[in-house]
């Protein structure tokens, strides 16, 4: 998609909304990763563990859990 058919389509979603065109970041820079708990946060847990509380975690929000072979 080219920069002019993304900006139109960008406008109109925004007047759908209801928003002003003038409100909406030209540009937003992108997320810093550099600093995500995700590599300590259950590093001290087995594999075992974490399977187990993701499964309780599927079943909690109403989500599928399906364990496949590596």
């Amino acid at each position: 998609m080219d920069v002019a058919k993304r900006n139109q389509f960008i406008a109109r979603l925004s007047r759908a909304l209801g928003r002003d065109q003038e409100m909406c970041p030209a540009f937003v820079e992108g997320f810093d990763y550099s600093h995500g708990p995700q590599e300590t946060m259950f590093q001290d847990l087995s594999r075992d563990q974490i399977l187990t509380m993701f499964k309780e975690q599927c079943q909690r929000v109403g989500t599928k859990f399906v364990e496949t072979t590596p």
